[in-house]
């Protein structure tokens, strides 16, 4: 049954492509090159979220309300293009070092951003950590 589904001299082709490439190395170099082209094509769609973000940062008025949404939006666009568990692991301990509760109060009280992007449970903590710290000022 398979051989009546062949197609004439595709297998005769396709012989003679796989010796053509393991007997020239330039065509073995430039198929490896593919492989290479989409891997760096890949790494650029990984980076690109974080050059738009390092811009927004280092503006000449950037606040630490602004650097939130940075990273809100890096959170946005990166973390759907990586499926790799590792790297989805790596973005959260980076988050959890670059933003701190008064980072996601800063966030919250900017008439910007109004904590417009906040998980229920970072506007909470913010709340909680804003009424510590008042509640401290508050007693002097």
């Amino acid at each position: 049954m398979a051989h009546d589904l062949e197609i004439s001299n595709v297998k005769e082709h396709v012989v003679y492509v796989k010796k053509y490439f393991r007997n020239h190395h330039l065509a073995l170099a430039k198929y490896r090159n593919v492989g290479l082209k989409r891997s760096a094509e890949d790494l650029f769609a990984r980076l690109e979220p974080i050059t738009d973000a390092l811009d927004s940062i280092q503006q000449q008025r950037s606040s630490i309300a602004d650097a939130v949404a940075a990273w809100k939006l890096l959170e946005s666009k990166f973390l759907p293009i990586i499926h790799e568990r590792a790297l989805k692991h790596k973005f959260q301990t980076r988050y959890d070092q670059a933003i701190t509760l008064p980072h996601i109060l800063a966030y919250l009280l900017h008439p910007q951003y109004q904590g417009s992007s906040l998980s229920s449970q970072e506007r909470d903590k913010a709340l909680e950590y804003a009424n510590l710290k008042t509640h401290t000022l508050c007693q002097l």
